[in-house]
């Protein structure tokens, strides 16, 4: 018997429709296989054509904790926007 659940699965595409390019980011809440057993898995992955970076949430980090790890990346990405749209302005 197979126990498999997704709470939540998702993949945005980050170069336009008819790019040559794939890079995307995912989130994903769910159960997966892996090998005989099934285990609760929690992550989002970001992807280039090159490489993969996910980060998980550990078994040992509480729900608050991985959540504050995505909402520092979230500020980071925020920031350096904000930087960047003041150098296409000379600042």
């Amino acid at each position: 018997m197979e126990n498999k659940k997704t709470n939540y699965n998702t993949r945005n595409w980050l170069n336009p429709l008819g790019s040559y390019a794939t890079s995307y980011i995912s989130c994903f809440d769910g159960k997966i296989q892996d090998g005989d057993q099934t285990i609760n898995s929690i992550f989002i992955s970001i992807s280039d054509c090159y490489k993969t970076m996910r980060i998980y949430k550990a078994d040992d980090d509480t729900l608050e904790e991985f959540t504050n790890k995505l909402t520092t990346i979230i500020s980071s990405l925020q920031n350096f926007i904000i930087h960047l749209n003041g150098k296409e302005n000379g600042e």
